[in-house]
């Protein structure tokens, strides 16, 4: 199935696509809230640096999860030779 959409309908000018997608607020308003611990400190970063970072967080993760898998494994293995 297809769909014909005539080619004005498509085209945007460099004015429209350039415009803010928010309009600013007025201290009035929304009083701005402190930053989340959770909230990305990318100020200034590039991409690169950005995906590293995630790379980074996810193996830690990763690894965390890993130990702890370990960990409750020990321990049921432990508590099944002390039932014997």
């Amino acid at each position: 199935m297809s769909l014909a959409v005539p080619p004005t309908l498509l085209t945007v000018s460099d004015a429209e696509a350039q415009q803010p997608s928010r309009p600013a607020q007025t201290p009035t308003t929304h009083p701005p809230t402190a930053p989340t611990t959770n909230a990305p400190t990318t100020t200034g970063q590039t991409g690169t640096e950005r995906r590293q970072e995630r790379r980074t967080r996810r193996v830690r993760r990763r690894a965390a999860r890993r130990t702890g898998r370990s960990q409750r494994r020990q321990l049921r293995r432990k508590g099944t030779e002390d039932k014997s």
